[in-house]
């Protein structure tokens, strides 16, 4: 995508906002700590979890085997957990910090992320085998 085009998805997303003149270009249209890394990337890239691995035609939730299917399951909680992470950084958090205390606030989310979804899935336990 060209610059223009990135522009003017976030411009329709009302991320940022044009400015005429002189001194014209594009402004941030709210206040950034209203304004998510995740909400930016949705407006700009695909989703990361959008196509069968089977059909490119074919929506996920049209998929004939989706209930049974485990990589498709793992690529949707991957891309629910991405999500989440990701609206939870917003343009503030980013702007006017040095990189070692970005970074610190970020492992800080994720961790909380983490910490606040228990597995989804409760895992057998493995099959015990006697020995002679």
């Amino acid at each position: 995508m060209f610059l223009e085009q990135l522009f003017q998805q976030l411009r329709k997303g009302s991320i940022v906002k044009s400015v005429r003149g002189s001194h014209g270009g594009y402004v941030l249209a709210r206040d950034p700590s209203e304004i998510t890394i995740g909400e930016i990337l949705r407006l700009v890239e695909s989703p990361l979890y959008t196509s069968s691995c089977f059909a490119k035609e074919e929506s996920v939730d049209d998929c004939r085997i989706s209930s049974s299917c485990i990589s498709g399951a793992i690529w949707k909680q991957l891309a629910e957990h991405v999500d989440n992470f990701l609206d939870s950084i917003t343009v503030a958090d980013l702007s006017n910090k040095a990189k070692p205390e970005v970074v610190y606030g970020l492992r800080v989310k994720s961790k909380r992320i983490l910490a606040g979804r228990g597995p989804t899935v409760e895992r057998p336990e493995p099959d015990t085998v006697e020995v002679a």
